[in-house]
């Protein structure tokens, strides 16, 4: 900067000022080439000197071997001529002997050549030997070496094999052991087993295609898929619909576990859920269901034995039924253990005694219901289908009593009392597959049902006992009017062909007093019992 200042200045004043040589072009381009010959000159004398280097060590190299084939010549023709003259060969035909064998110890002089005589030496056992058993050497190793070591290594293997054999009968002795002393199991039950792609099932509700290796045993003719029991297994608590509710489900067949899985298991779920506290402001809660895939029904179904841990802690245990006793089985809440801030870590070992492929388990998402809300949920029939349906029970009931050998389940006459509290009915309802005319109320059988202990023996018809849960029912409109129409002490009304009905009984009035009665009543003493407590002043 400051020298194109100077020049600035200087052109400035008008001094002539000559330029260097190196400043211009020319000049510049005549010192790279002087640097490009001098480089040049440098890299040849280089190669040269590397050159000469090589030719040095080729010379050296050229003079020990010569100095060498003229020590084996001299070793060997002493030899030489003492044997061509015991055996009468000729100078000649021993000098030539005496060059085939120079030119072999040259040939060996690269590998395996321990001294300058050209004899070979055993890397193992470091024998010599003359060049003319070259041909039983190999990667420096001699025959007798060779030989042993492949029969070191054949008795080696032979000692794993011997090894491996005793741990197997060992462990083959363990295993017999163990079954003689485990108690016996009750012979399995032969079930069919199909290919998966041959037991494509089509759902009565959701018309979803279920792939079973097992198919189940179909009652009524009606298939329910895995999902849809689930959904309908518990009424009281319900699953969220669609695919929120169904946080995991598991059938304990291949790939879930192995195919030779029969009595035991043990799987391990991973389960992430950020929204559990969300879910638990809301009410809702964490359930495990299981079921039986041999049927369709919607029963909760645990295998001989199961416990389940959380996170490292026991969440809950499912023992062994007494003997002579039946479990009663019912879904486990699992909500206090679960975490919403990490991954939840499951682990469930699982015991039956038939096999363990014929269950599966579900993790569900489920909001507890108020009996007031399930009432809401049973739908409504209106009068006119109400009268109709009231027509088809009688049609259907004449139409099976026309056989003697049938009893048919219909009648003609219904009570306006509830058969589970004898009391008059409020909210008449009925099952949709039963065959009676008979209703009963509806707050009463719900609020019965959440009473039972026996989670399967619950949603069962009190007349009829087929399973009849809130969306297999409905409110029946038109015996609701008949409610209204007839008398607080009408017990039992009897239904024509068309449907119309007629007051048939009525509650009977309550018994009178006889005079012996009446002579205790007059006798009672009616004056309230007072307790004295001594110790304590009269006031």
């Amino acid at each position: 900067f400051f020298r194109r200042c100077i020049h600035v200045l200087v052109a400035m004043a008008g001094i002539p000022v000559k330029p260097p040589s190196w400043a211009s072009s020319s000049g510049l381009k005549r010192k790279a080439e002087a640097l490009d010959e001098v480089a040049l000159r440098k890299a040849q004398a280089l190669r040269e000197a590397q050159k000469a280097k090589e030719k040095a060590v080729a010379l050296k190299r050229a003079a020990e071997q010569k100095a060498g084939q003229l020590r084996d010549l001299r070793a060997h023709g002493s030899h030489g001529s003492h044997g061509s003259h015991g055996h009468g060969l000729s100078h000649s035909q021993s000098h030539g002997s005496l060059r085939h064998s120079t030119s072999q110890a040259s040939l060996a002089s690269g590998e395996h050549r321990s001294s300058r005589s050209g004899e070979l030496v055993c890397r193992k056992c470091r024998q010599k030997y003359d060049p003319r058993y070259k041909s039983e050497f190999k990667d420096g190793y001699c025959l007798k070496c060779r030989k042993r070591a492949k029969e070191k290594a054949i008795a080696m293997q032979k000692e794993k094999e011997k090894l491996a054999e005793k741990k197997a009968n060992a462990a083959r002795e363990v295993r017999g052991r163990m079954a003689a002393a485990a108690p016996k199991r009750p012979a399995q039950e032969p079930r069919p087993a199909f290919h998966r792609n041959q037991s494509a099932l089509i759902c009565r509700m959701c018309q979803q295609s279920s792939n079973l290796r097992r198919i189940p045993d179909l009652k009524d003719g009606t298939f329910l898929c895995p999902p849809c029991r689930l959904r309908e297994m518990d009424p009281f608590n319900a699953m969220r619909e669609n695919e929120k509710g169904l946080l995991k489900l598991m059938l304990l067949q291949p790939p879930t576990v192995p195919e030779d899985t029969c009595g035991e298991a043990t799987i391990r779920i991973k389960l992430n859920m950020p929204n559990l506290a969300k879910w638990r402001k809301a009410g809702e809660e964490i359930d495990v269901r299981m079921l039986n895939l041999d049927s369709c029904d919607t029963q909760q179904s645990w295998p001989h034995s199961l416990t389940m841990w959380a996170n490292g802690t026991q969440a809950f245990q499912v023992e062994a039924p007494k003997e002579g006793h039946k479990r009663r089985d019912a879904p486990q809440r699992i909500s206090a253990c679960l975490k919403s801030d990490m991954v939840n870590q499951l682990k469930i070992s699982m015991r039956d005694g038939f096999t363990l492929q014929r269950f599966g388990i579900a993790i569900v998402r489920v909001k507890p219901q108020s009996v007031l809300e399930m009432r809401k949920a049973v739908r409504l029939v209106s009068a006119e289908e109400g009268r109709k349906l009231v027509r088809e029970v009688l049609w259907n009931s004449k139409l099976l009593s026309l056989s003697e050998e049938v009893e048919a389940d219909g009648s003609d006459r219904c009570r306006l009392t509830c058969p589970l509290t004898h009391q008059r009915i409020h909210t008449p309802v009925r099952g949709e597959k039963c065959a009676h005319l008979q209703c009963f109320d509806l707050k009463a059988y719900l609020e019965i049902n959440r009473g039972i202990a026996a989670f399967n023996k619950r949603w069962t018809c009190p007349v009829c006992a087929i399973p009849a849960k809130p969306q297999d029912m409905f409110v029946d409109m038109y015996m609701l009017n008949v409610l209204k129409k007839t008398e607080d002490d009408d017990d039992e009304i009897c239904f024509d062909a068309e449907g119309e009905w007629t007051v048939t009984a009525k509650v009977p009035p309550p018994p009178t007093p006889d005079t012996d009665m009446e002579a205790a009543e007059e006798h009672e003493d009616t004056t309230p019992e007072v307790l004295v407590v001594p110790g304590l002043d009269d006031e």
